[in-house]
């Protein structure tokens, strides 16, 4: 992919929609979002169980791990 082809679609939120996609976590488009009473946000989760958020944290640490190599490499950047 060349400099020119990125965006930060393609960069930063489709990375981040899998990533959210392997934790189980659900992706809405705020965009246009009311906040407040009525919102599509006032659904979200006020906190997790100790156990969901160590499982959470460990998806999350594998993926860094797996997906970034160092120095500017990573699995989005064609550097795998």
């Amino acid at each position: 992919m060349t400099c020119h082809a990125c965006t930060e679609d393609q960069l930063v939120e489709q990375p981040d929609i899998a990533l959210f996609a392997e934790l189980g976590w659900t992706t809405v488009s705020a965009m246009e979002e009311v906040f407040g009473a009525g919102g599509r946000l006032e659904d979200l989760p006020k906190a997790y169980s100790d156990e969901l958020f160590r499982t959470k944290c460990n998806v999350l640490f594998e993926h860094v791990y797996e997906a970034y190599m160092g120095d500017g490499a990573s699995v989005y950047s064609g550097g795998a």
